[in-house]
């Protein structure tokens, strides 16, 4: 007898577990990784939902759907915020929604679930917020719950992968002596957060010597162009300046680099981008005008000093200015390079 209510009770439970069993075996995203924000980047999600105990799922209980999926958007959203944009076989036994404060895509059931019925959604996302390799927040969380007693709808299906970007580039003036202004410019599409404005961004520029610090603003050449540029003076000195006045203290032989980190690389990882400028020194000059004159005469001027031959394909010209030390007549006189690449002017 006892051996008797042991099995009843046995058949009783049996009877009191879960008649139906529900989940989400899978979840991919396609590319991965994405494309960056800057690059635009869109792509698919995906899920898949399975019945695997033979039994026919409810559409509802206590009047209200049985099942919900939620899926919880990081990084992504849902493009054009359009459900319209969802396919797949989930959505003969599903009625979708998308809350944009959330970013939650939410998905209840509104009939019965065959037995054994296998199928999939797919969801079109768009990037909105870049990660590295190292990250990897770009993807979704779906999750799976039922109000019916007697269905087993528990656990959940995520995926998560990273973006890729442009190569970014920074650039300094090559070669400078002091006085020079020095050219800046970082090249980098993922900062330009909005394509209807002009961007700015901050580098840090150090005399690698000195070590004097600048920090300098570098703005966006267009709205939506990704290149950035500025300029720091310099000025001739031994000792380093003030920090962040604008003008760096050089001397032949400094140094001045400029470093910016790029936050996402085309590899999707973080790197640290630097450009060098050497200073340097400048060559002594020479003047000279015609000795000796009487009124009438030509005078001859030359200058020689090859820090004027800025750019060795061109005959550049410099400007002297001449005195009559008595009279303080003063005139200026234009002197022209007698070649492309001599540093010599005469007038």
């Amino acid at each position: 007898m006892k051996i008797n209510l042991f099995l009843v009770v046995i058949l009783l439970s049996s009877f009191l577990g879960y008649s139906q069993s529900v989940s989400l075996p899978q979840a991919t995203i396609t590319p991965a990784p994405l494309g960056s924000v800057g690059l635009g980047g869109t792509g698919t999600g995906e899920f898949t939902f399975a019945e695997s105990s033979g039994v026919d799922v409810p559409a509802s209980s206590f009047g209200m759907p049985n099942i919900t999926i939620s899926v919880n958007l990081q990084f992504v959203e849902l493009t054009d915020a359009d459900i319209n944009g969802l396919t797949g076989t989930l959505l003969n036994f599903f009625t979708p929604s998308y809350d944009v404060a959330t970013n939650i895509i939410t998905f209840q059931q509104n009939t019965i679930l065959p037995a054994d019925s296998f199928g999939s959604v797919q969801m079109p996302f768009t990037v909105i917020q870049n990660s590295s390799q190292q990250e990897a927040f770009n993807g979704f969380n779906a999750n799976i719950a039922a109000i019916d007693g007697a269905t087993n709808a528990e656990g959940n299906a995520a995926v998560f992968t990273f973006t890729l970007s442009d190569t970014a580039l920074v650039d300094i003036t090559d070669f400078s002596i002091p006085g020079d202004t020095l050219d800046i410019t970082v090249t980098d599409i993922d900062l330009n957060v909005d394509d209807a404005i002009v961007d700015t961004i901050d580098v840090v520029v150090v005399n690698d010597i000195t070590g004097e610090e600048e920090t300098i603003t570098l703005t966006e050449t267009g709205p939506d162009t990704g290149v950035f540029a500025g300029t720091v003076d310099t000025t001739f000195g031994t000792d380093a300046g003030t920090d962040d006045d604008g003008v760096f203290n050089t001397q032949a032989g400094d140094t001045v680099t400029v470093t910016y980190t790029d936050e996402l690389n085309e590899n999707g990882t973080i790197e640290t981008l630097t450009d060098t400028d050497i200073v340097q020194g400048g060559v002594t000059g020479t003047l000279d005008i015609t000795d000796f004159s009487i009124p009438g005469d030509t005078l001859d001027i030359v200058v020689t000093d090859n820090d004027l031959n800025e750019d060795p394909l061109v005959i550049e010209t410099v400007d002297v200015v001449v005195i009559n030390d008595v009279t303080g007549e003063t005139e200026i006189v234009a002197l022209t390079e007698t070649g492309p690449d001599t540093g010599i002017f005469t007038g």
